[in-house]
């Protein structure tokens, strides 16, 4: 309801965005965090009705008003590219971007899985991942100490959903060695500043290294950095009611058991071709699916299922 009533059209029917705060930060060309179009403004917007449209329909519900959110969503201002190739902060040529900032609120898009037309655009892609890099080359690359924790999460959360693995393990030696202490306690500042918000940051950047998911497919070993051939997971509770009792790997073997809470279908994608995959334990089905690296697997309800996945 607050979108509906606070969105305004131009006259080319895009939706304006004002006012909006990029948080704790200014354009470059501006002295007033009061702006317009701010890039996580849009992303926020765009996903919040995303996931009521999804939910609506998953219960239902607001039949009468799907189509509207549907057409509200084509009119959010498009992510934008300044002219060094990266990511701008707000959805219009008039504000500059303020890039030397320790937060990343731009990257939001990328917080939290990629959105459709990112996954779409190789250019938006690079964009994004440039917008990372300057960041890494800013405060981190040859700094002893950075600015936060926070922005190096929300590097890596971003890195991530990139598929960056070793972008995603340049964050994770930091966040590890500097600011959570030997006995998992997390600080805000390096090794210093007790701090409970960002305590489960670091977790969540190792996790999506290993697993990503949305209703309908989950993939494993999405953003592995090449400093770890072998390893193990246990307990991802992935989108769709899925769980991940236990993901091991080992090069170009996976091992994955997973248990659904309801009966259902879900696609399983893995970094390269497969070239074999079968059942070791449990009961399910397998097909195959759209892509090279992925199969159709077929759950039963609270009935684990144990895969073995051998890559090309």
């Amino acid at each position: 309801m607050f979108f509906e009533d606070y969105l305004y059209e131009r006259p080319d029917g895009r939706y304006v965005f004002s006012p909006t705060q990029s948080p704790e930060n200014a354009p470059g060309n501006t002295n007033s965090q009061g702006t317009f179009n701010a890039t996580m403004d849009v992303a926020v917007a765009k996903e919040l009705l995303t996931n009521t449209i999804s939910a609506s329909r998953e219960l239902g519900v607001n039949k009468d008003k799907i189509s509207m959110w549907e057409k509200m969503i084509e009119k959010m201002p498009p992510y934008m590219i300044d002219e060094d190739g990266i990511i701008k902060e707000w959805l219009t040529p008039k504000l500059a971007n303020n890039d030397a900032h320790r937060h990343s609120s731009q990257l939001y898009p990328l917080y939290d899985g990629i959105s459709p037309e990112i996954e779409a655009s190789k250019e938006l892609q690079e964009a994004f991942r440039k917008s990372i890099e300057y960041k890494l080359d800013k405060h981190w690359r040859g700094s002893r100490s950075g600015f936060m924790s926070f922005g190096l999460v929300q590097l890596g959360q971003a890195s991530a959903s990139l598929g960056e693995g070793e972008l995603v393990y340049e964050c994770l030696q930091h966040l590890v060695n500097r600011f959570w202490l030997n006995n998992l306690a997390s600080m805000h500042n390096h090794r210093s500043l007790f701090n409970m918000d960002i305590s489960g940051g670091m977790p969540a950047v190792l996790i999506k290294m290993l697993v990503a998911s949305d209703p309908g497919k989950v993939s494993l070993l999405p953003a592995l950095p090449s400093e770890f051939p072998e390893g193990s997971i246990e307990g991802v509770l992935c989108r769709g009611q899925i769980k991940i009792q236990r993901l091991s790997w080992d090069n170009m073997n996976i091992n994955v058991t997973l248990v659904s809470a309801k009966d259902q279908e879900t696609e399983l994608v893995v970094p390269s071709e497969i070239k074999n995959i079968s059942v070791d334990h449990g009961s399910g089905r397998i097909e195959v699916s759209g892509r090279s690296n992925g199969r159709t697997i077929f759950l039963n309800k609270d009935k684990p299922i144990t895969l073995s996945i051998v890559m090309q």
